[in-house]
């Protein structure tokens, strides 16, 4: 603001900022616990929103913020920005025209294997209570004394957070549904612990996930480390060709498939050389990038896609012109309050077998786990 001749005003209380009636939009970019209060607050203040991911912080905020948020008729967008990527929209045709077959399997991951990736960002040398409201922060938070690693690395606790569940595999999560439409999976479950970074956070350094979608017949996995950068494979396997989009797009025929099975008797198609390649993101080197967070996200294409003109454009601009057009249309996001719940309650289900112990599986008439 002060770059642009401006300045602007500082609020200690979100809910004095929603007073002002010349503003019709908001952005909510806070630690997760703080995502559902502030969205139903600026929805019953008739904002438009734009929120972070992950949507809510539990299950029961998820069925509240999707009641304001139609009770009040505003338009929201959920930050998986994701969904404006070439590569996933190449990706959903590539599905929906049965290229690879029956998918019975989709793998996701995310490695990475430095401090600010795993959430332990630098604490400002002259953070203390009295520049901090502690109990602001806090909110509706369990009461605990004030800690300079709670606020500034509130991710690592899941009084604030929601963990892997809740910031990266929501977006490996949200991919795989916008390609396939799978939704809130019937059963989770989860496993894992803190085995690296041993520096006092609740939540794990490394997570595996197995969601089950038996109406689909398929089984989505998560598989998560905070201390290897190795890249693994984003993979749809089907039972005629595997898609493969871990950095860009390529499919690859089963060298069993009944589908291709003339073509590569007679050599049209060669295994070892992909039926179909798009490289979205062709010319920017990953090294060039200097953050852990930059890194990871360019390779997901969080960062950057490029157009059908080969444009190169940033998917959160993409994301936010689309809310913004939406605004003035009045017409629903990518990422509406709907998708935005699914992507909560399978997120909240991994946290909850994860912490339960057991599989988790959701009631999608009374909307519950049990």
């Amino acid at each position: 603001a002060e770059a642009s001749g401006s300045r602007a005003t500082v609020y200690e209380d979100h809910r004095k900022l929603l007073e002002n009636k010349d503003i019709d939009v908001v952005i909510i970019a806070t630690p997760d616990h703080w995502h559902a209060a502030q969205v139903i607050d600026a929805a019953n203040a008739g904002k438009d929103i734009y929120v972070e991911k992950c949507m809510t912080h539990t299950i029961q905020e998820a069925k509240d913020l999707v009641k304001a948020v139609k009770v009040n008729k505003v338009i929201f967008q959920l930050g998986h920005q994701g969904r404006q990527s070439e590569i996933h929209k190449k990706a959903k045709e590539i599905v929906e025209q049965g290229m690879l077959g029956e998918i019975t399997l989709v793998q996701t991951f995310t490695n990475r294997n430095r401090p600010t990736g795993a959430w332990q960002y630098d604490i400002p040398e002259d953070a203390s209570p009295k520049n901090i409201n502690w109990g602001r922060f806090l909110g509706k938070a369990p009461w605990r004394e004030f800690d300079l690693k709670r606020i500034f690395r509130w991710r690592c606790y899941w009084d604030y957070g929601t963990g892997l569940s809740g910031d990266l595999l929501t977006h490996e999560w949200d991919g795989v549904n916008l390609i396939m439409g799978t939704g809130i999976p019937h059963s989770v479950v989860a496993s894992g612990g803190i085995y690296y970074w041993k520096d006092g956070r609740e939540v794990p350094d490394v997570f595996q996930v197995a969601m089950e979608y038996p109406d689909r017949d398929v089984t989505v996995t998560y598989n998560a480390t905070l201390a290897n950068s190795f890249r693994r494979g984003k993979l749809f396997f089907g039972s005629d060709a595997t898609l493969d989009l871990t950095g860009g797009l390529n499919v690859f025929v089963d060298k069993n498939s009944k589908r291709y099975a003339e073509k590569i008797k007679s050599g049209e198609l060669r295994l070892l050389n992909p039926l179909l390649a798009y490289q979205a993101q062709s010319g920017r080197k990953i090294e060039e990038i200097t953050s852990a967070t930059e890194k990871w996200t360019i390779d997901k294409g969080l960062l950057y896609t490029f157009t059908p003109e080969g444009r190169m454009v940033n998917t959160t601009m993409l994301h936010l012109k689309n809310f913004f057009d939406c605004m003035r249309s009045r017409t629903p996001t990518d990422c509406n309050e709907d998708i935005g719940f699914e992507e909560a309650i399978s997120a909240h289900m991994a946290t909850q077998s994860y912490l339960q112990g057991r599989k988790i599986v959701w009631d999608k008439v009374r909307k519950e786990i049990v």
